[in-house]
């Protein structure tokens, strides 16, 4: 394609030896777009660029530690691929996943409570059982359908208490929420690619009942072991049980939140 001796991009004016516009950056000679130019593109994105988020995904994962000093107390910044942009791509794998899988919710069941539906609405007790199910599935739909905004609501929270654990350390809570996002975006692959297809695979079943608090076991190990690691780096004197104690504590406040937030949503269905 010929030069312009414009900016395509924002009109700034062009040099004829100029590769790149001084203005916004632009190739100055851009092709049209064949699938030859596309792979390339594509391949030199994934292989080339400073910081893919492959390998933010496989750091995260097996040095998280490191990860997490490396950026927040050492400032290599370049070296990661920007964990609010992961959080969000990764945000949208486990909701493309969550959708395929329905973890939560059982529409299996619907068929033969519809079936029984008009004679249990004449019995009061199982016209409440009925009305329980009902508002219990449009829960776990609005989980399935939101994990995305759940998983982000989370972030702030894991912060402010992992902050009050270790706020003498001289890290503000602006810090520990870049912490919570890194840490975030691991448990939403691990989420992604083993636990909501097990706990869709498994639904109806026995093995069912020890999916959901294996999550909750990687999640404790996770924080404590990645909080741990992390914290002796820059505060030593810090007991590795601080980390585990802080790490379960997380658990349980979410685990009150998320599950009370459900448990007063069907409660109030049945004050109604």
């Amino acid at each position: 394609m010929h030069q312009s001796d414009v900016c395509t991009n924002c009109s700034h004016s062009l040099a004829t030896d100029d590769r790149f516009c001084g203005h916004c950056g632009q190739r100055a000679v851009l092709h049209r777009f064949t699938m030859r130019h596309l792979s390339h593109e594509v391949s030199h994105a994934i292989t080339h660029a400073d910081a893919t988020i492959f390998t933010l995904m496989r750091d995260v994962l097996i040095r998280p530690a490191t990860v997490l000093h490396d950026y927040i107390v050492l400032g290599k910044r370049k070296a990661y691929f920007n964990p609010f942009t992961a959080v969000l791509l990764l945000g949208g794998l486990l909701l493309l996943v969550t959708s395929m899988f329905n973890p939560y919710r059982m529409p299996e069941l619907e068929p033969k409570m519809q079936a029984a539906r008009a004679e249990m609405e004449k019995d009061p007790t199982k016209a409440m059982a009925l009305a329980m199910f009902d508002r219990s599935q449009r829960a776990a739909q609005f989980i399935e359908k939101n994990s995305k905004l759940l998983m982000l609501l989370s972030i702030p929270i894991s912060a402010w208490i992992f902050w009050l654990g270790y706020r003498r350390t001289g890290l503000n809570y602006a810090e520990h929420v870049v912490a919570a996002t890194f840490l975030t975006c691991g448990l939403t692959i691990f989420f992604s690619l083993f636990m909501m297809p097990m706990m869709g695979v498994f639904k109806q079943t026995t093995l069912y009942n020890w999916v959901v608090p294996l999550s909750l076991v990687f999640q404790w190990v996770y924080f404590g072991v990645a909080y741990g690691t992390w914290a002796k780096r820059f505060q030593p004197t810090y007991p590795a049980s601080r980390a585990w104690v802080f790490s379960l504590l997380n658990i349980v406040v979410w685990s009150l939140l998320s599950a009370g937030g459900v448990f007063v949503y069907v409660l109030a269905g049945m004050l109604t």
